[in-house]
């Protein structure tokens, strides 16, 4: 197969798609909505507009975002079994609206430093323990992270929102930027970027600087 399908509209799935090797290309400038399927390699490259997941979609390769946003909303893109890639490229967005959605079974995830994972829904939300580019935690309620997590970038707690780390460790390269609140536990902040930048009010469990 091997295929490289380019969509510039929706996807709207009510029957079946076969992929084998081939990859899905959603382009267009416009919002995408995509409709629960499984494919093998789904690529989002749009200069411009929202690709939105309408439903539950399964990769069986590997999931890209080379320009513009990806919007899981409340659905999931997980992988169909252990393997693959997550990759964000720098300047894209993953929004994730679900109560625990980020994209799972990847063996890989390049996620640029240039890139944002947005943790955006209303209700409490659990926060992978990844390896991040930017990291946003907004619109309110409780984003509890679920094992040690590295930000490259800056992170950002939003106001009415709070952010729980638990027990874990969080190495941060980029500013701390708190205008929600930060629940520490017996967690662990380890600042380890060449210009670090604290705002907003936080009470800190443990915090350790380097450089």
């Amino acid at each position: 197969d091997g295929v490289i399908t380019t969509v510039g509209g929706n996807w709207n799935n009510s029957g079946s798609f076969i992929s084998l090797s081939g990859t899905v290309n959603l382009n267009g400038t416009g919002t995408q909505n995509v409709s629960a399927t499984t494919f093998n390699n789904l690529t989002v490259n749009k200069t411009s507009g929202n690709a939105v997941l309408t439903g539950n979609v399964t990769i069986n390769g590997n999931l890209t975002v080379t320009s513009g946003t990806l919007n899981l909303a409340s659905f999931t893109a997980n992988r169909s079994s252990a393997g693959g890639t997550l990759s964000l490229a720098s300047g894209t967005t993953l929004l994730a609206g679900g109560s625990n959605n980020f994209p799972s079974n990847y063996v890989t995830y390049t996620l640029n430093t240039g890139s944002t994972v947005n943790y955006n829904s209303t209700g409490a939300q659990s926060v992978a323990g990844v390896t991040y580019g930017q990291l946003i935690l907004s619109n309110g309620n409780t984003k509890t992270l679920a094992a040690s997590a590295t930000v490259n970038g800056d992170l950002t707690i939003s106001s009415g929102t709070t952010f729980s780390a638990s027990s874990f460790t969080i190495n941060l390269g980029g500013n701390w930027s708190n205008s929600g609140t930060f629940t520490p536990g017996t967690s662990t902040v380890v600042l380890n970027g060449s210009s670090k930048t604290i705002s907003g009010t936080t009470t800190f469990n443990k915090i350790t600087v380097y450089g």
